[in-house]
């Protein structure tokens, strides 16, 4: 999620079109290769969950091959051979191991194709961001942008500095355009992220306020 929308006019000139992270093309190209990181690094994981149900499953083979040959070496910690009992729970055991095994590869095929689902609803939903015109960006402020926890009293805080922050992203975009706007509007969201409740290590003091971020957050916010 990010803390705007951008409204704009379609390419095609039917209807209005609501941009998120997509509107800012350096945060679509990072978008863009996170998605393709996790899935990359689901496909190692289901890579890793299926090495493991074939060694189960040949954990499982060998045991009923040395049973039914009768071999000598299927010994109990003692060191002494196996009673026809023993042998049995051992060899259920082993299918419970290669049961699990199973349901992991499921859970992580499920998982990659959950991620690829939202990997290709991400690439339709930047289709076609770059031929919207006239934009105008939307920048929601105190509830409507983080839900309060009311016992910490951040409702009225957020709202205020949350208001400033938009004031200063207007400001900018004023200055500088659309695109750096995004950006200034996505560090401070970061930042009163950070800030948490809003502690005095995290806010300058009230007299050195102005719309200007860096003169109402402390520093190392900016840092995280």
């Amino acid at each position: 999620l990010t803390p705007w929308r951008v409204l704009s006019l379609r390419a095609d000139g039917k209807g209005i079109r609501a941009l998120d992270r997509e509107a800012h093309p350096t945060l679509r190209d990072a978008n863009t290769r996170w998605h393709e990181r996790e899935a990359e690094s689901l496909r190692d994981l289901l890579r890793e969950k299926q090495a493991a149900k074939e060694a189960a499953a040949k954990q499982v083979a060998a045991f009923k091959e040395a049973w039914a040959k009768k071999a000598e070496d299927l010994l109990n910690e003692a060191g002494e051979p196996l009673s026809e009992q023993e042998k049995q729970g051992h060899l259920d055991y082993l299918k419970v191991l290669e049961e699990q095994a199973a349901a992991q590869v499921v859970t992580a095929q499920g998982k990659l194709d959950a991620r690829l689902d939202q990997r290709k609803e991400w690439m339709t939903q930047q289709e076609g961001a770059d031929q919207v015109t006239e934009a105008v960006p939307v920048f929601p402020v105190g509830d409507a942008l983080l839900e309060p926890f009311w016992p910490q009293g951040l409702g009225s805080n957020r709202g205020f500095h949350t208001a400033l922050d938009a004031v200063w992203a207007m400001r900018v975009l004023a200055t500088d355009g659309l695109m750096p706007a995004l950006l200034e509007r996505g560090i401070c969201y970061d930042v009163v992220v950070g800030a948490g409740a809003f502690a005095t290590n995290n806010v300058q003091a009230g007299a050195n306020w102005t719309a200007d971020p860096v003169h109402r957050y402390h520093g190392d916010l900016f840092k995280m």
